[in-house]
């Protein structure tokens, strides 16, 4: 026969971790804006973030010959992005853009580490969106610390 679990036994079961544990972070790269051009690979700024997608509106791109130095900061259909800084400070965003593009300065992106569902993890996030810009520090504009 088996047993139900009560909420309060059910909440002994649970495991207390921090988002660093169960994720990794990467923070974009600082495009120097006279680099951006008219087509190549897509740089997703904060601005691209609306609706908890990617924005095509105003998308920005640099060319394809430096792209094995910025490999740290591709982001690929799927991925998880937060905007770090600014009045839309905390907004998530799914990419959605199905070329490979690169994160530009203060776009995040979480990396689900073996075991967290990414849904799971995007669910959270949003729920949670609102107290990044509680958390955020600047006295002019809000930034959030990859801490």
């Amino acid at each position: 026969m088996s047993e139900s679990l009560t909420v309060e036994s059910r909440k002994t079961q649970w495991e207390e971790k921090t988002l660093g544990e169960l994720c990794d972070f990467v923070n974009g790269y600082a495009f120097k804006s006279k680099d951006f051009r008219d087509s190549g690979v897509p740089v997703i700024r904060i601005s691209n973030i609306k609706n908890n997608r990617i924005s095509k509106n105003k998308l920005v791109f640099v060319g394809n010959e430096n792209l094995e130095s910025l490999r740290a900061f591709t982001s690929s259909k799927g991925d998880i992005l937060i905007a770090m800084s600014g009045a839309t400070t905390g907004k998530i965003g799914i990419n959605d853009l199905d070329e490979c593009s690169l994160l530009n300065q203060r776009v995040g992106k979480f990396i689900p580490k073996v075991g967290l569902s990414k849904n799971y993890l995007y669910y959270f996030l949003n729920i949670f969106s609102s107290h990044f810009l509680n958390i955020s520090e600047g006295s002019a504009q809000p930034n959030l610390s990859t801490k």
